[in-house]
């Protein structure tokens, strides 16, 4: 995945391709080790139409405007170009918010009255 993530960023910003068309998705997964036929035959399926509707839906409910945006812990987003610093701040708020969840241990002799454990 990472790969053809890669692919398409480079294919897109870099080549100008048009990584909308069929064969250009279809060259590309190929250059990463796909097999022709089954990225074609997922194409066409349009087996995850609904997953890529219901991430569109997602990002709209999110104020997703443009990329790249970032979201942590669905409280807080970074859009755009950012500086380090402004992700390590976001981070920070969300570490500082997190509360760790003590984990209760039972011993065997707190659990058990009837000496079955």
């Amino acid at each position: 995945m990472n790969e053809l993530t890669e692919k398409l960023l480079q294919a897109y910003f870099i080549e100008g391709k048009h990584i909308g068309e069929e064969q250009e998705l279809v060259r590309l997964a190929e250059e990463v080790g796909l097999k022709k036929e089954a990225v074609q035959n997922v194409l066409a399926s349009g087996a995850y139409k609904e997953a890529v509707q219901q991430d569109i839906r997602e990002g709209a409910e999110l104020g997703v405007q443009g990329v790249p945006f970032f979201v942590f812990n669905r409280k807080y987003a970074v859009s755009g170009a950012q500086p380090p610093a402004a992700f390590l701040e976001v981070l920070n708020k969300v570490k500082a918010e997190e509360k760790p969840s003590p984990l209760n241990v039972v011993k065997q002799g707190d659990a058990c009255s009837d000496e079955t454990c």
